[in-house]
């Protein structure tokens, strides 16, 4: 199975979606784009403060204001983010690989890397808190 590509599109519509939910003063702490190679598709992986509130029971509340921010921007669904806890290991191993500030927007490329046991294939940074 090929792998599947990130595309522009989708990077610029998760920056779009980060600077929305800011201005619903929801701040992601971290924001990562990773390779799910058992399911061959990037998934955008993101964690609030806010949202942890919600977490596990009531993640319907959290993907609402995901799908609200993301209005009529088509580059990314909601399908496409996967809301998880701020202590999550894949953002913590995101975290060690490439620390960025609490309102930094970068882009950094991780490949083939292994960080407290976690292999992580593919990823691209967005921010890491």
């Amino acid at each position: 199975m090929g792998e599947a590509t990130l595309v522009e599109q989708q990077i610029i519509g998760s920056r779009d979606l980060m600077k929305s939910l800011a201005a619903r003063n929801i701040k992601l702490t971290s924001a990562v784009w990773n390779y799910d190679a058992d399911a061959n598709r990037w998934r955008f992986v993101v964690a609030a403060k806010e949202f942890d509130s919600f977490l596990p029971r009531e993640i319907a509340k959290a993907y609402l204001q995901v799908v609200l921010a993301l209005g009529d921007d088509r580059s990314l669904t909601a399908g496409d983010v996967h809301i998880v806890p701020t202590n999550h290991p894949l953002l913590q191993s995101a975290h060690m690989l490439a620390s960025t500030g609490p309102d930094d927007e970068v882009r950094i490329h991780i490949t083939s890397s292994m960080v407290n046991g976690m292999f992580i294939q593919d990823m691209v940074v967005l921010r890491a808190a």
